[in-house]
Protein backbone atom coordinates (compact mmCIF):
# COMPACT_ATOMS: atom_id res chain seq x y z
CA UNK A 1 0.00 0.00 0.00
CA UNK A 2 1.00 3.63 -0.38
CA UNK A 3 0.92 6.41 2.20
CA UNK A 4 0.64 10.03 1.11
CA UNK A 5 1.62 12.64 3.68
CA UNK A 6 1.86 16.40 3.74
CA UNK A 7 4.71 17.98 5.65
CA UNK A 8 3.16 20.54 8.03
CA UNK A 9 4.09 24.18 7.52
CA UNK A 10 5.66 24.71 10.95
CA UNK A 11 8.91 26.45 11.93
CA UNK A 12 10.54 23.13 12.85
CA UNK A 13 10.29 21.92 9.23
CA UNK A 14 12.95 23.68 7.18
CA UNK A 15 14.37 22.94 3.70
CA UNK A 16 17.18 20.43 3.95
CA UNK A 17 15.85 18.81 7.13
CA UNK A 18 15.37 15.05 7.09
CA UNK A 19 12.20 13.48 8.45
CA UNK A 20 12.12 9.79 9.30
CA UNK A 21 8.94 7.84 8.68
CA UNK A 22 8.61 4.52 10.52
CA UNK A 23 6.21 1.88 9.30
CA UNK A 24 5.41 -1.16 11.42
CA UNK A 25 3.11 -4.08 10.76
CA UNK A 26 2.17 -6.41 13.60
CA UNK A 27 0.78 -9.83 12.74
CA UNK A 28 -0.25 -13.04 14.38
CA UNK A 29 1.71 -16.25 13.98
CA UNK A 30 0.13 -19.63 13.30
CA UNK A 31 1.69 -20.80 16.58
CA UNK A 32 -0.35 -18.21 18.47
CA UNK A 33 2.35 -15.66 19.05
CA UNK A 34 2.80 -12.26 17.42
CA UNK A 35 5.55 -10.72 15.37
CA UNK A 36 6.19 -7.55 13.46
CA UNK A 37 8.17 -6.13 10.61
CA UNK A 38 9.24 -2.51 10.32
CA UNK A 39 11.12 -0.25 8.02
CA UNK A 40 12.06 3.40 7.88
CA UNK A 41 12.35 5.88 5.08
CA UNK A 42 13.91 9.33 5.35
CA UNK A 43 12.56 12.18 3.28
CA UNK A 44 14.30 15.51 2.81
CA UNK A 45 12.21 18.65 3.02
CA UNK A 46 12.61 20.80 -0.07
CA UNK A 47 11.85 24.46 -0.37
CA UNK A 48 12.92 27.65 -2.08
CA UNK A 49 15.30 30.09 -0.43
CA UNK A 50 16.13 33.27 -2.32
CA UNK A 51 18.93 35.78 -1.82
CA UNK A 52 18.94 39.34 -3.09
CA UNK A 53 21.31 42.24 -3.56
CA UNK A 54 20.65 45.82 -4.57
CA UNK A 55 23.37 47.93 -6.13
CA UNK A 56 23.34 51.60 -7.18
CA UNK A 57 25.43 52.71 -10.17
CA UNK A 58 27.12 55.36 -7.99
CA UNK A 59 27.80 55.62 -4.27
CA UNK A 60 27.29 59.39 -4.31
CA UNK A 61 25.43 61.92 -6.40
CA UNK A 62 23.98 65.40 -6.46
CA UNK A 63 20.66 67.02 -7.37
CA UNK A 64 19.58 65.98 -10.86
CA UNK A 65 21.92 62.99 -11.08
CA UNK A 66 20.43 59.76 -12.40
CA UNK A 67 21.21 56.59 -10.46
CA UNK A 68 20.64 53.15 -11.96
CA UNK A 69 19.66 50.54 -9.40
CA UNK A 70 20.16 46.83 -10.08
CA UNK A 71 18.31 44.24 -8.01
CA UNK A 72 19.64 40.70 -8.30
CA UNK A 73 17.49 37.80 -7.05
CA UNK A 74 18.60 34.17 -7.18
CA UNK A 75 18.11 30.85 -5.42
CA UNK A 76 20.49 30.47 -2.48
CA UNK A 77 23.12 28.02 -3.74
CA UNK A 78 23.51 26.47 -0.29
CA UNK A 79 19.93 26.40 1.00
CA UNK A 80 17.45 26.38 -1.88
CA UNK A 81 16.11 23.02 -3.03
CA UNK A 82 12.94 23.90 -4.97
CA UNK A 83 11.41 26.46 -7.32
CA UNK A 84 10.01 29.70 -5.84
CA UNK A 85 6.41 30.50 -6.78
CA UNK A 86 4.40 33.70 -6.68
CA UNK A 87 7.48 35.91 -6.48
CA UNK A 88 6.55 39.52 -5.64
CA UNK A 89 9.16 42.30 -5.65
CA UNK A 90 8.20 45.66 -4.10
CA UNK A 91 10.49 48.68 -4.09
CA UNK A 92 9.06 51.94 -2.72
CA UNK A 93 11.42 54.76 -3.60
CA UNK A 94 12.70 57.24 -1.02
CA UNK A 95 10.92 60.63 -1.21
CA UNK A 96 14.16 62.26 -2.41
CA UNK A 97 14.19 60.02 -5.51
CA UNK A 98 12.00 60.33 -8.60
CA UNK A 99 11.49 57.16 -10.61
CA UNK A 100 12.28 57.65 -14.29
CA UNK A 101 9.11 56.44 -16.00
CA UNK A 102 9.64 53.60 -18.46
CA UNK A 103 13.04 52.65 -17.06
CA UNK A 104 12.05 49.46 -15.19
CA UNK A 105 13.17 46.20 -16.79
CA UNK A 106 13.17 42.59 -15.58
CA UNK A 107 15.29 39.93 -17.25
CA UNK A 108 16.45 36.36 -16.68
CA UNK A 109 19.40 35.36 -18.80
CA UNK A 110 18.94 38.43 -20.98
CA UNK A 111 15.27 37.70 -21.79
CA UNK A 112 12.35 39.74 -20.48
CA UNK A 113 10.40 37.88 -17.80
CA UNK A 114 7.49 38.43 -15.40
CA UNK A 115 5.14 41.38 -15.09
CA UNK A 116 6.05 44.94 -14.14
CA UNK A 117 2.81 45.88 -12.38
CA UNK A 118 3.85 49.41 -11.38
CA UNK A 119 6.89 51.54 -12.03
CA UNK A 120 6.81 52.38 -15.71
CA UNK A 121 4.13 55.08 -15.69
CA UNK A 122 4.62 58.78 -15.02
CA UNK A 123 4.12 59.51 -11.33
CA UNK A 124 4.84 55.96 -10.12
CA UNK A 125 6.93 55.96 -6.95
CA UNK A 126 6.83 52.22 -6.24
CA UNK A 127 8.04 49.34 -8.36
CA UNK A 128 5.98 46.18 -8.13
CA UNK A 129 7.04 43.13 -10.12
CA UNK A 130 5.50 39.65 -10.14
CA UNK A 131 6.73 36.31 -11.45
CA UNK A 132 4.80 33.03 -11.38
CA UNK A 133 7.86 30.80 -10.93
CA UNK A 134 11.60 31.27 -10.46
CA UNK A 135 13.34 27.94 -11.17
CA UNK A 136 15.72 26.68 -8.51
CA UNK A 137 18.04 25.41 -11.23
CA UNK A 138 18.49 28.83 -12.83
CA UNK A 139 22.16 29.49 -13.52
CA UNK A 140 21.69 33.26 -13.74
CA UNK A 141 19.91 35.70 -11.40
CA UNK A 142 16.69 37.53 -12.06
CA UNK A 143 17.75 41.14 -12.69
CA UNK A 144 15.46 44.11 -12.17
CA UNK A 145 16.90 47.48 -13.11
CA UNK A 146 15.53 51.00 -12.99
CA UNK A 147 16.70 54.60 -13.04
CA UNK A 148 15.86 57.25 -10.46
CA UNK A 149 16.77 60.92 -10.34
CA UNK A 150 17.96 62.71 -7.19
CA UNK A 151 15.54 65.57 -6.54
CA UNK A 152 16.62 69.22 -6.33
CA UNK A 153 15.75 69.18 -2.61
CA UNK A 154 18.66 66.89 -1.65
CA UNK A 155 21.36 68.46 0.51
CA UNK A 156 25.05 67.74 0.82
CA UNK A 157 25.55 65.09 3.48
CA UNK A 158 22.14 63.43 2.95
CA UNK A 159 22.08 59.65 2.77
CA UNK A 160 19.25 58.26 0.69
CA UNK A 161 18.42 54.67 1.65
CA UNK A 162 16.33 52.42 -0.54
CA UNK A 163 15.08 48.91 0.28
CA UNK A 164 13.52 46.27 -1.92
CA UNK A 165 11.27 43.56 -0.43
CA UNK A 166 10.93 40.13 -2.04
CA UNK A 167 8.27 37.58 -1.10
CA UNK A 168 7.59 34.08 -2.47
CA UNK A 169 5.83 30.79 -1.75
CA UNK A 170 6.96 27.18 -1.79
CA UNK A 171 4.13 26.11 -4.15
CA UNK A 172 1.74 27.71 -6.63
CA UNK A 173 -0.96 29.87 -5.03
CA UNK A 174 -3.81 28.06 -6.76
CA UNK A 175 -5.52 26.55 -3.71
CA UNK A 176 -4.14 23.06 -4.35
CA UNK A 177 -1.32 23.47 -1.84
CA UNK A 178 -2.73 24.85 1.42
CA UNK A 179 0.49 23.99 3.26
CA UNK A 180 2.64 26.11 0.94
CA UNK A 181 5.11 28.14 2.95
CA UNK A 182 5.59 31.84 2.40
CA UNK A 183 8.98 33.44 2.84
CA UNK A 184 10.60 36.82 2.31
CA UNK A 185 13.88 38.69 2.18
CA UNK A 186 15.03 42.21 1.47
CA UNK A 187 18.06 44.09 0.19
CA UNK A 188 19.08 47.72 0.71
CA UNK A 189 21.33 50.25 -0.94
CA UNK A 190 22.15 53.84 -0.05
CA UNK A 191 23.40 56.78 -2.09
CA UNK A 192 25.14 59.70 -0.43
CA UNK A 193 24.73 63.27 -1.58
CA UNK A 194 28.02 65.02 -2.30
Amino acid sequence: FEVVAIVPNIPANQPGDGLINLARVDYGLASGGTAFVSDTETITIVGPELVATKTPSAATGDAGDVITYTISIAPDALASTADAYGVVVTDALHPLLRLNAGSVTATLGGSAIGTIVTGNKAGDSTIRFTLDRLPDATAVPLLITYRATLLDTVRAGDTIPNTVDIAWRSAPDNGAFPEARGDATSASASVGVA
